[in-house]
């Protein structure tokens, strides 16, 4: 059976505490444990080999969750990110998508929902909380509201299947620099901040 090492921060001991609890005789294997974001990049950064996966809540001091996430995902993407939090409002939710986080599980969720939610991100796939599922739809529909253009999608496409920008440009005729522009009003549009949102999003979206 596949071991995945994984690093929490939470500045809640008894949140830690219960997870470890839980996580007990599985797969997933809790070796290291942060009271803070920064703390916890601090401890990514000297060995991100190390990590398979961050669980992390999304309200903490010195560093958030959510900026955690996204420092975690624009230099170890390796690493799988599973956000926790006890409020499922929308503002919450938008900022977790935003960062790039793999799975959104409320913290009153039980044992079955974290075990789902940790099998699915390590697969790479994704995972939400059933109560928030309205809130992410709602997310999506006013992404879509910037539509992409025809020219837009086709080069999203590419890129989601791995094309570099120059192969891009050489598939499509046109300049590195037009591709490169069409890449930056892409992210714009989508509210995306990297290729892996990207491609979380038109996987989202079904748009590949």
């Amino acid at each position: 059976m596949e071991r995945y090492n994984i690093i929490i921060a939470d500045d809640h001991y008894i949140i830690i505490d219960g997870i470890k609890s839980v996580l007990q005789n599985t797969p997933f294997i809790i070796t290291a444990e942060a009271k803070n974001g920064q703390e916890a990049l601090d401890i990514i950064t000297q060995n991100p080999e190390d990590y398979q996966v961050l669980i992390s809540d999304i309200g903490m001091p010195v560093l958030s969750g959510t900026e955690l996430c996204k420092i975690v995902k624009q230099n170890f993407p390796h690493i799988k990110v599973l956000m926790l939090s006890m409020y499922g409002s929308e503002l919450v939710i938008e900022e977790a998508l935003k960062a790039g986080t793999d799975g959104f599980v409320l913290k009153n969720s039980g044992k079955t929902q974290l075990l789902q939610a940790l099998k699915n991100i390590t697969a790479n796939g994704n995972y939400y909380s059933d109560e928030i599922i309205p809130v992410i739809y709602g997310h999506i529909k006013k992404e879509k509201s910037n539509t992409l253009t025809p020219h837009e999608l086709e080069i999203l496409k590419l890129i989601v299947q791995e094309f570099s920008r120059e192969q891009i440009a050489d598939k499509l005729c046109i300049s590195i620099r037009t591709v490169d522009n069409h890449r930056i009003k892409i992210l714009e549009k989508t509210g995306c901040s990297n290729t892996i949102a990207l491609v979380k999003y038109a996987i989202n979206n079904n748009l590949v």
